[in-house]
């Protein structure tokens, strides 16, 4: 298993079923955030799994649906978060990404979509205004603000013309 600070994806293992990762991209690698990658480091030097990150003692793909139902929804629900599925990580890794002004095209190709418009559509949530629409309308207050109190008055104007 190669280091964690990238982890190539290679194939889907689904509810017993082992495919190629779907859609366009196909397999390739994506980036792991360094808390993460250290976490998972340790996890592959002491686990030395032999073909799957997280196998069984059979070096069958681990169960994630067990993991979830025993392990990861009892932690979020205990912890007062609403569950809505694993989907919601990757939404919620959209949507911060998004909200720390990373690019669109950028989040799409960490979550692996063929088409930027699928990531905008149905990952980055928002509710219409975020830090940089409002950066922008404060830019565009001062501007507008500045160009009027250095702008002659209507009376200065006048005067001026006869």
């Amino acid at each position: 298993m190669r280091p964690a600070s990238r982890q190539k994806v290679q194939r889907a293992a689904w509810r017993g079923h082992i495919d190629k990762p779907k859609g366009k991209r196909g397999d390739g690698a994506v980036p792991v955030i360094p808390t993460a990658a250290a976490i998972l480091n340790e996890h592959l030097a002491t686990a030395s799994p032999k073909t799957y990150i997280f196998e069984t003692f059979r070096e069958d793909p681990g169960n994630l649906d067990y993991v979830v139902s025993e392990v990861i929804r009892p932690t979020v629900l205990k912890a007062g978060i609403p569950w809505y599925g694993l989907h919601a990580f990757r939404r919620g890794l959209a949507t911060n990404l998004h909200e720390l002004g990373i690019a669109d095209t950028v989040i799409q190709v960490i979550l692996r979509h063929s088409d930027v418009s699928v990531t905008r559509s149905a990952y980055i949530k928002n509710d219409g205004l975020d830090s940089r629409s409002q950066a922008a309308m404060d830019a565009l207050e001062s501007a507008v603000c500045n160009q009027h109190a250095t702008a002659p008055s209507e009376a200065e104007v006048a005067q001026a013309v006869n």
